[in-house]
């Protein structure tokens, strides 16, 4: 149930006219959002996950450096 409403509620950022996450969430929350996306599209096995999606759109397809390390080395 959780995951459903995760990615439904996660798409609706998709539909938003403005793109930027700074001006949508504001500091830190917009740091938040990198980092749980960043998480979630590396354990989605989707190619094309609405997470994946999301950092697209909103970072450029950056994903979260800190949160790939904390992966990488199992400290998540």
């Amino acid at each position: 149930i959780l995951g459903n409403r995760l990615r439904e509620i996660t798409e609706e950022l998709l539909i938003l006219d403005d793109k930027d996450a700074d001006v949508i969430f504001g500091r830190p929350d917009n740091l938040k959002l990198k980092s749980c996306m960043t998480l979630f599209s590396t354990i989605d096995e989707n190619s094309d996950s609405v997470f994946k999606r999301v950092i697209d759109t909103y970072f450029d397809g950056d994903l979260d450096s800190k949160t790939l390390q904390l992966i990488l080395t199992n400290e998540i």
